[in-house]
């Protein structure tokens, strides 16, 4: 599940809107916007998570 690798990467979910969740990163202050579909593509997956890696 993707939410939980965000929260292992020491992200919490700020606030969920339509039709993006924004989560941000407690040590760096990284934040990402993420679309709320069902199912997301590996590749937007794994960018996200970079980006938000501390």
């Amino acid at each position: 599940m993707f939410e939980g690798e965000l929260r292992q990467a020491g992200c919490y979910l700020k606030r969920e809107r339509t039709p993006h969740s924004l989560w941000v990163q407690l040590v760096t202050g990284a934040y990402e916007t993420i679309p709320r579909h069902q199912e997301i593509k590996e590749l937007l997956a794994q960018k996200i998570l970079k980006n938000l890696s501390a």
